[in-house]
């Protein structure tokens, strides 16, 4: 089965001087670093934003389905006069980028800097999906569709959640202080 699975963890730097880089860490692409006393907690934090980042993906294919089921129901209104010119080339280019981007979050993830570019290929999907709602909401509207218009709006809400999950992710852990060796949260 396809999936993200983050592999990297910075070790501690034991000869420095300052406190944080003493400690293992987590850095993600939405610019949260988390730090841990033990590289054990640091693996099971890891598995937890592995476990989150593949709900999302899961969340992400099934808006991506459900835009392009849309899209097809209003094919036949593209590039009729309906829309904009181009806007049918525009969108299967649109669902083209995001196939790749959806590829590249599996394929890379175990990379180096798989930490950061993840994060940005999440974004990159969804800022394209959410053109593409756009565009198939301006056909319905001029279609007066509005249950299909409406139906398009909690798509884009679904987006914006995925966009927040992912933006937010590791805030809820906090920051992690040394004291006495031992790991508390901030």
């Amino acid at each position: 089965m396809k999936k993200i699975a983050l592999k990297q963890i910075t070790s501690p730097e034991v000869s420095s001087i300052y406190a944080k880089r003493n400690c293992y860490s987590l850095s993600l692409g939405n610019g949260i670093t988390v730090r841990f006393s033990s590289a054990r907690d640091a693996m099971a934090y890891l598995n937890e934003v592995n476990k989150d980042l593949n709900f999302n993906l899961v969340v992400l294919n099934q808006i991506y389905v459900d835009v392009h089921t849309h899209f097809r129901r209003v094919w036949f209104y593209l590039n009729n006069g309906l829309d904009g010119p181009g806007n049918e080339r525009k969108i299967i280019g649109l669902f083209h980028d995001i196939d790749k981007n959806m590829d590249l979050m599996v394929t890379r993830s175990e990379w180096e800097n798989g930490n950061y570019f993840i994060f940005q290929y999440f974004k990159g999907c969804l800022n394209f999906l959410d053109e593409i709602i756009k565009i198939l909401q301006d056909v319905e509207m001029q279609r007066n569709a509005y249950p299909e218009f409406y139906m398009l709006k909690v798509l884009l809400t679904r987006t914006d959640s995925v966009r927040t999950d992912i933006s937010t992710m590791g805030m809820n852990r906090g920051t992690v202080k040394i004291l006495n060796n031992h790991s508390v949260l901030g």
